[in-house]
């Protein structure tokens, strides 16, 4: 957490100076991230076992992720999502296994907390009660400091995160921070790909939002203080590609976040020339170059696009349009509209990999059949996100997809993964009529959690009364009310209410996955990657297998209703 200078399980030395600066980030590097590379594997062909694991007891009780010293801790963890952008071996070798079981104790803080927020500033909390404070605690003194100014309801919006570049963790008001920040290196271990062959670094304590926090509520804040970090977050999902938007819908929300920085426009100083080497302060990656033919033999971004399609004219242009002396907080608003219009907004982000098709012999050449993906679980649905792309590979909403988390047979195998498989529709461009279904197999660590994830979306849905279903209808559709005087000003603008949904980027990428697909009684038809082993089990022996494989078909009930 970078925070102070004392053992765990040592007391303080007289060498170590009290007078520590917490807050400075000019004299303290919070963040140490090592980069390193690590070859990239294929997945194996393992079998898996299905375990419906469907509650957070269930999680408690499975022995491999959570043993007897991470129960108390992990037991009911919001969310845990992979950050590190590298492919990481999965087998773990014998000299990296030492040094991960010989990492240093970590430094654990001796009265004061850093708290790092999403606009970029620290605050220091007080912990009265050292390692036994709670996180409730803390956040509940974090929203009362006059730094902040937030109202009460604040602790509602906000929850504390742990974040390090391998892994990030919504905290429960019951955890315990300092412990599970000791306790961090063997949940990184856990969790992630980290197979201890370079430093670990340290964990920071963050304000993020509430995973679980409901978007309609959300829809009708205006405390300036709480939207200006929401607003704070939400642009930083965007510029790192978490939330996907076009290319059209990108360089609005860039000329959103110019004016918000910079002011009213001036011709004379807001110039392309000066964007262009400001790029990423306002777009994804994949937004800054435009493709061209000569994309691949002449990367030079000056001869790459004309000056009219940059990225940097682009946003110019849009920055043109905005009416002058718009508040900062309406701008604010306004980004939030757009972003509440996606239906992955506020979602819990996971770590994953995925088969991609391979359409010829010669395809495999180029390509290593695994794709780096992040899975968006939000309150609406779930996602395949490929982030340096900005593109949705596979989007369903709760009701259209059925869904089972899947072990390793033998759980000590490193070389394999825990998965979760989904299950819906095909697409009415299928050349097949009748009930056909796919299924897609998503490897990742922290499987168990996704599904956990999803059988809190669905059982909440399910709890929910035909009268509130009706109320919180416009949250599932991704609608917006309720702020016509913003479209108002921001009259030269697109309205995301009725673009948001629409976007090419949301729409599914079925040629690029690797999938099977079953008939309406349960037999495969299809299947490519990983799962044409499956589908071959299945038709030597379709009656017995169908009982215990998580993709038979609907009607056997061993996936479930999403």
């Amino acid at each position: 957490m970078a925070i102070g200078g004392y053992n765990i399980n040592e007391t303080a030395s007289g060498s170590e100076s009290p007078k520590e600066c917490y807050g400075d980030s000019q004299h303290h590097s919070f963040v140490k991230v090592i980069p390193v590379e690590y070859t990239k594997q294929k997945f194996p062909s393992s079998a898996y076992n299905t375990q419906n694991i469907s509650s957070q007891e269930d999680i408690r009780n499975y022995p491999i992720l959570l043993n007897e010293k991470d129960q108390s801790e992990m037991s009911s963890i919001a969310s845990v999502s992979t950050l590190s952008s590298h492919v990481m071996n999965r087998a773990m070798s014998a000299t990296g296994a030492a040094m991960s079981d010989k990492l240093s104790p970590p430094r654990i803080p001796n009265g004061q907390l850093c708290v790092f927020l999403s606009n970029g500033t620290c605050v220091c909390v007080d912990v009265e009660h050292g390692i036994n404070t709670n996180s409730a605690t803390i956040l509940k003194t974090l929203i009362e400091t006059e730094e902040l100014r937030l109202p009460p309801f604040a602790m509602n919006v906000f929850a504390l995160w742990m974040i390090s570049p391998e892994l990030e963790v919504q905290l429960k008001p019951h955890h315990k921070p300092i412990k599970i920040y000791a306790e961090w290196a063997q949940l990184v271990k856990k969790f992630t790909k980290y197979d201890g062959s370079s430093t670990l670094p340290e964990p920071t304590l963050h304000l993020r939002r509430n995973a679980f926090y409901h978007r309609s509520d959300e829809m009708r804040l205006r405390d300036s203080g709480i939207i200006e970090l929401l607003y704070c977050e939400a642009k930083h999902h965007v510029l790192v590609g978490r939330y996907p938007c076009d290319l059209p819908e990108t360089f609005l929300l860039g000329s959103l976040v110019a004016r918000i920085n910079l002011g009213n426009f001036i011709p004379q100083q807001h110039t392309p020339m000066f964007f262009r080497s400001r790029l990423r302060d306002y777009l994804p990656s994949y937004a800054c170059v435009k493709s061209t033919p000569w994309s691949l033999v002449w990367p030079l971004s000056k001869l790459q696009r004309p000056d009219k399609t940059a990225p940097e004219s682009l946003i110019v242009e849009q920055l043109k349009k905005l009416p002058n002396n718009i508040p900062s907080q309406r701008l604010m608003l306004n980004y939030l509209k757009r972003c509440w219009a996606r239906p992955y907004y506020g979602a819990a982000f996971f770590c994953g990999q995925i088969e991609e098709r391979r359409t010829s012999r010669m395809s495999s050449w180029f390509t290593s059949g695994d794709l780096e993906i992040q899975v968006a679980v939000s309150s609406v649905g779930v996602y395949l996100i490929e982030p340096h792309e900005g593109t949705v590979l596979l989007g369903l909403k709760y009701g259209e997809f059925i869904w089972d988390c899947a072990l390793p047979y033998r759980l000590d195998d490193p070389d394999c993964f825990p998965c979760i498989f989904l299950q819906f529709a095909s697409p009415p461009s299928s050349p097949r009529d009748g009930n056909d279904t796919c299924v897609i197999q998503i490897f990742s660590k922290q499987a168990v959690m996704v599904n956990a994830l999803i059988a809190y979306y669905t059982n909440r849905q399910r709890r929910n009364s035909t009268a509130a279903a009706n109320a919180s209808s416009d949250e599932i559709d991704g609608g917006i009310h309720g702020e016509q005087d913003l479209d108002d000003v921001m009259a030269p603008l697109t309205n995301p209410a009725q673009t948001g949904l629409l976007d090419s980027c949301l729409t599914n990428k079925l040629h690029r996955l690797s999938l099977a697909t079953f008939d309406d009684e349960g037999r495969c038809l299809i299947s490519t990657g990983s799962l044409a082993v499956i589908s071959e089990r299945i038709d030597l022996n379709y009656d017995e297998t169908v009982k215990t494989l998580p993709c038979p078909n609907f009607s056997t009930g061993i996936l479930r209703q999403g």
